[in-house]
């Protein structure tokens, strides 16, 4: 029933949407509010500090929802390959981590459907996913992916910063580290 809800929900996104969806979608994993007249921000990217310590996984290609609710269901397909990336990384790596990682910027790609992470300082592959952000362009899906998938926390992309960070600080703090350069995770 949710997972039909979550496909009637996309189609209407889709459908509203589908002249501009590409472009909306990569402008808000940039950061850029694309309904806005005059350009705005739409949030704040997390810093590469912190993101270099997530490890992520860009939904982007073919049926972007299917493949999203079949791996927050089913898990990592073992019989195919499974690339993952830092959700961000700090500017002076970038170009040394992008030929390494294969990726265009060295980080997931932001500008499908959604990225899922592990938990600070894990990986995907073992830990599992514990986050999916899911990009504002499709925000309606949040509450639905969130009550059909309870123990996964979904959030929309503009909040990866509040959400990164306070995890970053109570990684630090229950470790007794210093957390990587956050500014003010509390204020968010």
């Amino acid at each position: 029933m949710l997972e039909r809800l979550l496909h009637d929900l996309h189609t209407q996104v889709y459908f509203t949407k589908r002249n501009t969806l590409n472009d909306d979608m990569f402008a808000v994993a940039h950061g850029i509010d694309p309904y806005s007249e005059e350009p705005r921000r739409l949030y704040e990217n997390i810093s590469g500090d912190v993101g270099m310590h997530f490890d992520a996984h860009g939904i982007n290609k073919g049926d972007q929802l299917g493949n999203l609710v079949a791996l927050l269901r089913d898990g990592i397909d073992p019989t195919r390959a499974f690339y993952t990336a830092p959700f961000e990384v700090p500017d002076d790596m970038r170009a040394a981590l992008a030929a390494a990682m294969g990726t265009s910027g060295g980080t997931a790609y932001k500008g499908g459907i959604a990225v899922v992470t592990a938990g600070y300082d894990e990986k995907i592959s073992t830990h599992g996913i514990k986050h999916v952000f899911v990009n504002d362009v499709y925000q309606e899906l949040v509450p639905v992916l969130q009550q059909r998938f309870p123990n996964i926390q979904v959030h929309k992309l503009s909040d990866q910063k509040m959400v990164l960070e306070r995890e970053a600080v109570k990684y630090a703090t229950e470790h007794s580290q210093t957390p990587p350069n956050v500014v003010n995770a509390d204020a968010h």
